[in-house]
Parts: structure tokens; C-alpha cells; sequence
């Protein structure tokens, strides 16, 4: 059997000149809350907490506190000064010397708990009156305050998270089982030298708490700058202390955790939002983001305090990378949003379990952070498209005279004998890469086309656009492509366009066989006739013989 360290120190007999200093009489002094891996430089940052649950004042003089790592057999440990007390029901703070508010001064090294670490608190006999076991396994057989290997762990906190005693709710209570007795604080719950901020224990009867917006791809750079809105959707009252946020970039096994914060509620039928410092509005609480912007389908799944998955949202078009949603992996996949344009539930908490379904592209910039989507979703209902909609891109100025920016425009035609409300619909297009859109632009709500009707998409000094919108088309080099997506983010038509195709641009058939010829500058290209539609770019487009911008188009040179 195993001879732990702390068996070889001295049970009983009692040094005055040593460790044995002070009583060895019972007390109600534990553990209460440890930082074993600050953020940034552990050194000098690192702390314990201790609580005093008995009714009188406790003298720790020549108590110490101890400490084994999974890379060391022989643990260490560092000794309290004389005169050291802790007061009937409260704390003292154990900290080293960069620690805020500390009332004794020590030097510590604990483990960050790879493999199992432990941290102990002695009294002067050398006897353990209290442990804490934890890491993300306990392969290196860490004992508990009996000398016996511990057989449960508690959490791997992560940097700046601590280790809460927070068994029931409360502080202070002791089962002597690590795993029952302590959980992880994020960062900004800990509570050092104070009562613990435990996570309330019970919900109410009907909580339906999901991912309802989120802002993954903010204009120009991102830090800073991303959001996340949950909403819920059911009758009672929901709790949100310690849920988590996780989100997947490339590995759906590989994903980043962010812990609420303990104190974040939402009453029925309301929202919450998290977000970065940089947001344009005051999110309800902070949060450091950084989702994938979609390139081959990434996740962000939502977890409640017991870490079951609550919702998931996968996105981005695709799914080559394997996300999962609740169901495994996603077969439904909500669209890639573009920059600077939100995800939304359309209606507010509809959940299917399909991202596909459930979720649409806002119809414009910056979406409705803590507000109904129902300005995004064309009124407040969930997509519904027509199957006789026909709507395609009709006439497009991909290269215009001199700078580019501010003069591209998009013309849309409605052939069919029927109106089309287009909000929500969008563009999205392709330059060198046809997996990974280069930006998308979107219908705001309300957008219709008449029958027969045109619809002109320019940027900001094109003359007589109905909607401005921000367009970088690419000049056709090697291969260029735009889409343009329904509401429900299905493709419903193409242009692929270039000297070439050697890039693989796609149509609505895969990768482009058929190409439109590359426009020179200040050349439009145009079905010919309106609306031509075999779903081969080569044989719909020409270039124009003069642009006709909004209205029929004027035929080829």
C-alpha cells in the first residue's frame, strides 16, 4: 500500500519548538476556497481560504497548510505565524504576497491539478483536518484527510477560476468528498476572504433557456467586439449561475468554455445578453468571445450548471468539420452569416433542434441585442418560402470605372406572376475561395419585389438603389462567384463569372462547368433575356451592351 507524505509527519506528539506549537483539539476550520491557477503569472497570486464554522474564535498559531502535486511525492507545505486567529463564522485569507486583502503572508506552489493535486490544512500535531482533492482526474492517487487515495476529485479550475467549497448551495458544508463539496468559479464569482458565491440549487418548473442571436464575424477586426443572446422561452424563472457557453472552431471536440457568471437570471419570456468589452450597447455581463465565423460549419452550445447540453447552434453553411448539435452531428446548418450581420430565431425561441430551421441572417447590420428578432424576421415568423418563388440576379456591375468601392451594384428580378417578400435574403460572394464566402450582404425586413419587378442592391453612390448595402465583388480573375440565398439560407441562384474557373466557384449544379464571361471595367454583365434562367452562367450572361441598373436589361454587345 501507498505511504502518502503527510503519514510520516507527527500524529500526536506535540513540539513546542516545532510544528507541534498551539492545540491539537478538534475544530470547525475547512478549506473553504482555493486559486491554484491564477490568470497570467501564478507567482505571487495564488490563495487559500479558510472558514470557521464553530461559535468561537479558533487560534491557528503553527497550523499549516500543505500541498502534493501530481510531479511530487514528497508534498510541501508552509507554516502559520503565532498569533494567527480566525474569528467564530469567518474567514482568513491565506495569499501570497501579491494577493489582495490577505491576512497571512505565505509562499505557495499549488498544483494546477493535471493528473490530481491536493491541497491540506494541518494543525500543529501534524494531523490533516481538512482536503481538497482535485484536477481533471486523480491518476496520481492523491490522498484525501484519511491518508487513503481520494475517491472523488473535484473540478480543473482554469486560469483565474477558483475551487468553491459550495456543497447545497452554501459554503462550508463537508462530506468529505471533494467532488460533492466543491465546484469551479469563473473568474468573475471568486470571492476571496468572503462568503462564497454559490450557485442557486433549484429551478422553477418550466425553464426553456436557448441561444436566440449572436453576432459571430463583427465588421473589421472582431476582438472585442462579439455577442451572444439567450432568451427564455419558458413560464418559469430561470437561474443561469455557473451555465456555460462553449463554442467549436474547426473540432467539434475541441471547444473553448465560458462560465456565467454566478447572479445571471432571465424572467420568462426575456432576454440576457453576453458580450465583449467593445459592444455597442451594455451587455447584462461580460464575457471574452471569439466564435468561429462559420468556414465549414463551427457550434456554440449552451450548458446548464449540471453541464447537460441545453441548445446548440451550428453554422456556417456546411458542415465538413462534423459539429454537433443535441441530436449528434448536425444534418441541419444554419447559414454563414457575413460580417457584421446576426444570427436570430425566427420567432424568438423556436427550437426544433434544427439550426437549418430555427435560425435566420438578420436583414440588417447589428441585429437586436436583447430585443424580440422580430425586425429581423420579416415580421416575427419563421421562414416560410413559397415553393413557386423564382428571384434571380439579373444584372450585376461587379467592376466598376476607377475605384471600385461605393460604385458595385446588384439588380434582382422577379419573373413569376406572384409578389415576393424577400427580407432576410442575401448575398454572399466568392473570391478565390468557393468554400469560404468573402462577405455577404442582406435584405432588411420588409424588402418585396413585385412581379415582374426589378429590385436594385448598390453601395453608397450608386444612383437610385432601393437598398444600400456594402458589396466587394471580385473582377473575375481565375473565377469569381455571387449567391443569393433565401431566407431560409438555401441557395437559389448564382453567378459564377471570370476568364476561367480555375478557382472551382460554385453554381446551384457544384462546381461550375458553364462561366460568364469577366467584365471589363464599368461593364455590367445581364441575363439575356430578363430573367433566362438554365442555371448555367455561360449561357444566361453577357456582357452588356449599355447597363440598365433597376430596369430591363438592354442586351449584349
Amino acid at each position: 500500500m501507498r505511504l502518502f507524505w503527510f503519514a510520516l509527519l507527527p500524529l500526536a506528539a506535540c513540539n513546542p519548538d516545532g510544528p507541534g506549537q498551539g492545540s491539537c483539539d478538534a475544530v470547525e476550520v475547512l478549506i473553504n476556497e482555493v486559486l491554484v491557477d491564477a490568470a497570467g503569472d501564478d507567482e505571487g497570486y495564488e490563495w487559500v481560504e479558510l472558514v470557521n464554522l464553530g461559535s468561537a474564535e479558533v487560534d491557528l498559531s503553527s497550523f499549516y497548510i500543505g500541498w502534493q502535486k501530481s510531479e511530487s511525492s514528497t508534498g510541501e507545505s508552509a507554516g502559520f505565524p503565532s498569533g494567527t486567529v480566525i474569528p467564530a463564522g469567518g474567514y482568513l485569507l491565506l495569499g501570497e504576497e501579491s494577493v489582495d486583502g490577505t491576512d497571512v503572508v505565505l509562499d505557495l506552489d499549488l498544483g494546477q491539478g493535471t493528473g490530481g493535486d491536493g491541497v491540506y490544512l494541518f494543525n500543529p500535531c501534524g494531523e490533516p483536518v481538512d482536503a481538497v482533492v482535485y484536477g481533471d482526474s486523480n491518476d496520481d492517487s492523491i490522498p484525501d484527510e484519511s491518508g487513503s487515495e481520494a475517491a472523488s476529485n473535484a473540478g480543473k479550475p482554469g486560469a483565474g477560476e477558483s475551487l468553491a467549497r459550495c456543497a447545497d448551495g452554501i459554503d462550508g458544508v463537508d462530506t468529505d468528498d471533494p467532488g460533492s463539496d466543491f465546484i469551479v468559479l469563473g473568474e468573475t464569482s471568486i470571492s476571496p476572504g468572503e462568503a462564497n458565491a454559490c450557485p442557486c440549487e433549484s429551478q422553477g418548473a418550466d425553464v426553456q433557456v436557448v441561444i436566440n442571436e449572436v453576432l459571430v464575424d463583427p465588421d473589421g477586426a472582431d476582438g472585442g467586439l462579439e455577442w451572444i443572446e439567450l432568451y427564455n422561452a419558458g413560464s418559469s424563472d430561470a437561474c443561469l449561475d455557473l451555465w456555460t457557453i462553449e463554442y467549436f472552431k474547426g473540432d467539434p471536440l475541441d471547444g473553448t468554455e465560458r462560465t456565467l457568471p454566478v447572479g445571471l437570471s432571465i424572467p420568462a419570456g426575456s432576454y440576457v445578453t453576453l458580450g465583449d468589452e467593445d459592444v455597442s450597447f451594455e451587455p447584462d455581463a461580460l464575457a471574452d468571445l471569439s466564435f468561429g465565423n462559420g468556414d465549414d460549419g463551427d457550434a456554440i452550445h449552451l450548458y446548464d450548471y449540471q453541464g447537460d447540453l441545453e441548445d446548440a447552434l451550428v453554422y456556417g453553411g456546411s458542415n465538413e468539420d462534423g459539429m454537433l448539435d443535441e441530436g449528434g452531428v448536425a444534418t441541419s446548418v444554419a447559414a454563414d452569416p457575413g460580417a457584421d450581420m446576426t444570427l436570430v430565431r425566427c420567432p424568438d425561441g423556436q427550437d426544433t433542434g434544427a439550426s437549418g430551421d430555427d435560425f435566420a441572417t438578420c436583414g440588417f447590420a447589428g441585429g437586436t441585442p436583447g430585443e424580440s428578432n422580430s425586425a429581423c424576421c420579416g415580421g416575427g415568423g419563421a421562414c416560410d418560402q413559397a415553393s413557386d418563388v423564382t428571384l434571380v440576379i439579373n444584372e450585376i456591375m461587379v467592376n466598376p470605372a476607377g475605384a471600385d468601392g461605393g460604385y458595385e451594384w446588384v439588380e434582382l428580378y422577379n419573373p413569376g406572376t406572384t409578389d415576393i417578400d424577400a427580407s432576410t435574403w442575401r448575398f454572399e460572394w466568392y473570391k478565390s475561395d468557393p468554400g469560404s464566402a468573402s462577405g455577404s450582404a442582406a435584405l432588411p425586413a420588409g424588402t418585396s419585389i413585385p412581379s415582374h419587378g426589378f429590385l436594385l442592391v448598390g453601395e453608397e453612390f450608386v444612383s437610385g438603389f432601393d437598398v444600400e448595402a456594402a458589396l466587394d465583388f471580385g473582377n473575375g480573375t481565375s473565377g469569381d462567384a455571387v449567391h443569393l440565398a433565401d431566407c431560409s439560407g438555401n441557395l437559389e441562384d448564382a453567378v459564377v463569372y471570370g476568364d476561367d474557373n480555375e478557382d472551382g466557384m460554385q453554381d446551384e449544379n457544384g462546381t461550375a462547368t458553364s462561366v460568364a464571361d469577366k467584365p471589363g471595367d464599368d461593364e455590367a454583365l445581364a441575363r439575356d433575356p430578363d430573367g433566362s434562367d438554365s442555371n448555367r452562367s455561360g449561357d444566361d450572361f453577357c456582357i452588356a451592351s449599355s447597363d440598365t441598373p433597376g430596369s430591363g436589361n438592354a442586351g449584349c454587345l
